[in-house]
């Protein structure tokens, strides 16, 4: 798995290379991370995929994946979390996931190695 990950999966792409005749190295065009203790907590995050790769089922396989990962090897009665955006939202339902009722996902941006606030990926207007 991806380092710092409990699991994780990744789709690569080989562009078609007959018509040139170059040599083209494959590229990762979609990926998942689980997180968690290994037994009973888990959080699936980096959930990507390539604009141009998107709406081909790739997410749908990714999940796939990380879902029959869990049911394989976490404990019975394992809890797995995810934050979703609006795009994923429907991807996510489709394996089971709802909206915890009464929760709210929270997050702090901390910076890091002299990143000053709105320099990193995380930009807010507080």
């Amino acid at each position: 798995s991806l380092k710092g990950g409990w699991y994780s999966v990744h789709i690569t792409h080989n562009p078609d290379t007959r018509s040139s005749g170059a040599t083209v190295e494959e590229e990762v065009i979609g990926m998942g991370r689980v997180i968690g203790d290994g037994g009973w907590y888990f959080h699936i995050c980096d959930m990507a995929i390539l604009p141009e790769h998107q709406r081909k089922g790739l997410g749908g396989a990714i999940m796939g994946a990380l879902m029959q990962r869990l049911k394989d090897v976490a404990e019975p009665g394992f809890v797995c979390n995810l934050f979703a955006d609006p795009p994923g939202r429907k991807l996510y339902a489709n394996y089971g996931f709802v909206e915890s009722p009464g929760e709210l996902g929270m997050m702090q941006w901390v910076g890091g190695k002299g990143e000053k606030k709105g320099e990193g990926w995380w930009t807010t207007n507080t």
